[in-house]
């Protein structure tokens, strides 16, 4: 199912062939005494420090896990794309912990599972809810190895997809993929079980203490955006409608009433029924003048990033 990254672009057909291969493949990540290690090529091992949080642990740990060559999105199929995402997690983990227990959850799945339709045939396990109940243990190793894994895959998307995301070169759009995931990551460690942001946590919670625990996650993502070499890219593709001026918004609904009053002048419409169609207007003439400030602002940007000052809400 899945090989070391090569030159070649072929896609290997998730079965049960190149899923045995591949288990049966070394790797030079392990658990010893308790610490995730990983064993360089010259033999040198080099441990995980796991006091750093999930997000630094997924960070090291990503660079050392091999890329899924199979088809991750499964020719556009949701359902079976997230079980060949999940598919290709619980194979990192199973690998790497190398213990019985997990390996016995794995091969409960695994066992049966029909690769045609992405479910076990004998007891209708899925990889997706494998890796959603092992989530549950709440053991930072675990966590750790999910969140780079996931990270994997986004970059390994990239790397074959060929994106334009408002102009930007192909560099861009990683680095703003990778730091999504990056926030993914810290709003994994708010939510997790046992979390003050978890499901079952955070109806404990007075107001005063959700809206702290709400805040203090958001600080720690703003943390992450500030430190990340995309961060006013990234502020630049959050711009919305609040950062268009007065005159602009109504240069734009005067426009939506002045076209639709025309348009629709020989139709039988009461006043609500045109305004109707005058809000709707007005909310596309809006998005669409968003989409070009959008755009207009990454070419200023990758134009001049030392000079490029970031436009600020009126």
């Amino acid at each position: 199912m899945l090989t070391h990254l090569s030159d070649t672009k072929t896609n290997i057909q998730c079965d049960a062939n190149s899923s045995i291969e591949f288990l049966e493949k070394a790797m030079p990540l392990s658990i010893i005494d308790d610490e995730l290690c990983y064993t360089h090529v010259q033999g040198d091992i080099h441990a995980l420090d796991t006091n750093e949080g999930v997000t630094a642990g997924s960070l090291w740990l990503s660079d050392k896990l091999v890329l899924p060559s199979y088809d991750i999105y499964q020719g556009g199929n949701i359902r079976k794309s997230l079980e060949a995402q999940n598919l290709y997690v619980a194979m990192n983990l199973t690998k790497i912990l190398n213990d019985e227990n997990y390996s016995h959850e794995f091969n409960r799945v695994y066992n049966g599972y029909d690769f045609n339709s992405f479910v076990n045939n004998l007891n209708k396990g899925t990889f997706t809810q494998l890796i959603s109940d092992w989530s549950q243990d709440n053991l930072i190793i675990v966590n750790i190895i999910i969140s780079s894994s996931k990270y994997v895959i986004v970059r390994g998307k990239k790397r074959r997809a060929r994106y334009n995301i408002g102009g930007l070169p192909s560099k861009e759009p990683i680095g703003i993929s990778e730091l999504k995931e990056s926030l993914k990551s810290v709003m994994f460690e708010y939510t997790k079980p046992v979390d003050l942001l978890s499901a079952s946590e955070v109806k404990k919670l007075t107001k005063i203490e959700l809206l702290q625990a709400i805040a203090k996650c958001d600080m720690a993502k703003e943390e992450v955006i500030r430190k990340s070499n995309f961060s006013t890219l990234w502020h630049i593709l959050k711009f919305n409608s609040e950062y268009l001026g007065l005159s602009t918004r109504k240069a734009l609904k005067v426009y939506a009433l002045k076209t639709i009053t025309e348009t629709v002048k020989d139709l039988d419409l009461d006043v609500e029924e045109v305004n109707t169609l005058v809000t709707k207007c007005f909310k596309r003439l809006i998005s669409a003048t968003v989409r070009s400030m959008r755009t207009e602002q990454v070419k200023l940007y990758l134009d001049n990033k030392l000079d490029y000052v970031l436009s600020q809400k009126p």
